[in-house]
């Protein structure tokens, strides 16, 4: 769904966490900071309170740079979220997978590495099935 969202072209989009080093941004559904941690450095779904009907899913948005200032950094990862939130409003129905989602709560993070600057957006998608 987010592939396809013009705003993101040429983004890296991950379903779940990634496994080695994902490169400088991008956008992971399913996966939190903490799944991803290994993820961020070039050396080195989380599904809650599931009732059947209601469900979240942790979701991030994350920049970074070999620079010390956070502000490209902060700007770059507002676009991604942005344009991930525009993409759900878009079709709330997550191409047919539920009834409903939507934009739930979040944390925003700005992390200085041994690598440079790591700007992290974790959302919640809240989403109702069928």
């Amino acid at each position: 769904m987010l592939s396809q969202w013009p705003a993101l072209e040429g983004v890296q989009i991950l379903d779940g966490p990634a496994v080695t080093w994902v490169g400088t941004s991008g956008i992971a559904v399913g996966a939190s900071l903490e799944d991803m941690a290994g993820a961020f450095s070039p050396t080195a779904g989380d599904v809650s309170r599931n009732d059947g009907t209601t469900f979240t899913l942790t979701s991030i948005a994350w920049t970074g740079a070999g620079a010390t200032a956070f502000k490209a950094s902060r700007d770059r990862v507002g676009v991604l979220y942005d344009a991930a939130v525009g993409a759900l409003s878009a079709d709330r129905t997550m191409r047919g997978s539920v009834s409903t989602a939507w934009i739930g709560s979040g944390t925003f993070r700005q992390i200085q590495t041994g690598s440079g600057v790591l700007v992290v957006v974790e959302f919640q998608i809240e989403a109702t099935r069928f």
